[in-house]
């Protein structure tokens, strides 16, 4: 159906979204082909309701490897406008797109077979709702050939019922929602696998004969060179424990490698610098000869509504060896993670040990090093509530990699200064002075920061009482939850949020404690 047709239909039927903009149209057809290729078909027609979407709506960039079919601005009165310029490889400005038009493009893509699962395949999920967007009409349409029966998986609340569909000589299955409300983008929210409804396609195995499948190539990717062997020739010492050295070898690691795209190749890693470090690292081990495993976990995020592991979900690696007899799970994260540290979304999932016949475990659940910040406080209190307190905070686990990353940055000179903005900034009109830092580059110890705060709003008047607040820099970290009028979907955290607090406090002579609580309410 051409577009304007969904236009014309949608302005007959009248109907009213409080959002900036609604998808007339949001569909997508997907054909797999026999060899688990796919073709996939998006046409999508927004309607501009507010100045905010213009700008937004207004730039198309084209999907790389993609064809576009249809690229226009649809004036509220039928005129349609085609781009005066067309960037096929960049973004491309829709033409006089204003409060009340409509904006429609249509292009194709291709997929080639699943490198994830032999023989299979999964293609994109398809949500039938959105953040700051309203669905009028929104459509997946999913095509194979005889013989192949994809699994449809649904997450999120209510997702569309398929219904079968022919086309093309090609049979399906047909999902479809219509006049979605826009939904509420809030900070920290679930994924939105859990929050909004949607529908993925997959054929293929389970997820241990695609970690199977991989295991050659793994083991290849281990294969040492003299340089390597270099490596843990100049580690090794007399007398070294396993766990000594595999620490040595994780700081060497993380100190000349930067870990992300590159050659898997350990050998290829370890000479350009970058690449798979935590392969490299279990090829370390290997040569140490202390037998590393790779593991591959499942997030707490993770879609384990069928028997698939998709391939964003396969970051999650570590290492899994036994070091003086005692078993370590080890990830490689930036470079300031402790040695041992296991971040909190991993914690207790299940995951699967590479090999020929790959097993399942569970993650531990808890971390050898703790997520926690422990906060002392000394000082007095005037009579007015102002305060001058001596601080001392100390960090551990992942609070101490985030803040060693962002001290490392700033240069020595100037990380007096900068520590004290900070500091004063988790306080009420806080000013603070003398601040220092230790443990800065010794990931495996607690850091430490020290400083001297001045505060004159910490307590305030209410009638013939003061009252003072206590140092609950958590409620800093997320102040801005308490701009939302209501909570729609689960607040989740980033990681363990773990924080213990020593206050003291003299009080003004002749001042006495009436409720201590939160706060401390004196007369």
């Amino acid at each position: 159906m051409d577009g304007r047709e969904h236009v014309r239909r949608y302005q007959a039927a009248t109907p009213s979204y409080d959002s900036p903009s609604v998808y007339v149209l949001d569909r997508a057809v997907y054909r797999i082909n026999p060899d688990m290729s796919t073709v996939r078909v998006v046409h999508q027609i927004v309607h501009v309701l507010t100045q905010e979407a213009v700008g937004p709506m207004s730039e198309f960039v084209v999907p790389r490897g993609g064809e576009v079919l249809t690229l226009r601005t649809i004036k509220a009165d039928g005129t349609v406008l085609e781009p005066l310029d067309f960037d096929a490889e960049g973004t491309t400005n829709l033409t006089g797109v204003e409060v009340g038009d409509f904006v429609e493009w249509e292009y194709v893509t291709w997929g080639g077979p699943s490198t994830v699962y032999p023989g299979g395949l999964v293609a994109p999920r398809f949500y039938f709702s959105t953040p700051d967007t309203a669905m009028h009409l929104s459509e997946l349409i999913v095509l194979a050939p005889e013989g192949v029966e994809p699994s449809f998986v649904a997450r999120g609340p209510g997702p569309p019922r398929g219904q079968p569909v022919r086309l093309g000589g090609l049979a399906g299955m047909r999902f479809v929602a219509e006049r979605v409300p826009s939904q509420v983008r809030e900070p920290d929210m679930p994924s939105p696998n859990e929050v909004f409804p949607s529908i993925g396609a997959m054929i293929g195995e389970s997820p241990e004969a695609a970690v199977a499948s991989w295991h050659d190539a793994l083991l290849m990717s281990m294969r040492p060179d003299f340089r390597m062997r270099e490596v843990v020739r100049s580690l090794r010492e007399a007398g070294q424990t396993e766990v000594e050295l595999a620490r040595r070898l994780y700081g060497y690691v993380l100190e000349h490698v930067q870990h992300g795209r590159g050659s898997p190749s350990a050998s290829h890693t370890l000479a350009a610098g970058r690449g798979n470090a935590l392969i490299l690292y279990a090829a370390l081990l290997r040569i140490a000869g202390l037998e590393p495993e790779i593991v591959y976990a499942w997030s707490v995020a993770a879609d384990r509504s069928g028997a698939y592991m998709v391939p964003s979900e396969l970051a999650n690696a570590l290492i899994l060896v036994t070091l003086d007899d005692e078993v370590h799970w080890l990830r490689l994260g930036n470079r300031h993670t402790p040695f041992g540290h296991l971040p909190a979304s991993i914690r207790g999932q299940p995951a699967l040990v590479s090999g020929a016949e790959p097993r399942r475990l569970t993650v531990p659940e808890s971390s050898p090093v703790p997520d926690l910040v422990e906060v002392r406080v000394g000082g007095s209190v005037e009579a007015d509530g102002s305060v001058v307190v001596e601080l001392a905070e100390r960090y551990l686990g992942a609070r101490a990699a985030e803040l060693r990353r962002d001290v490392s940055r700033i240069p020595e000179a100037e990380r007096g200064q900068r520590g004290a903005a900070m500091l004063g900034s988790q306080y009420p009109g806080g000013m603070a002075e003398a601040v220092r830092f230790s443990c800065v580059d010794d990931r495996d110890a607690p850091m430490e920061v020290h400083g001297r705060l001045t505060s004159r709003m910490l307590g305030r008047r209410e009638g013939g009482e003061l009252m003072l607040s206590a140092r609950l820099a958590n409620l800093v970290r997320y102040s801005r939850l308490a701009r939302l009028s209501e909570r729609r979907t689960t607040l989740v955290f980033d990681a363990e949020l773990r924080e213990v607090v020593e206050q003291r406090l003299t009080l003004p002579a002749g001042a006495r404690v009436e409720q201590p609580c939160v706060c401390l309410l004196y007369t």
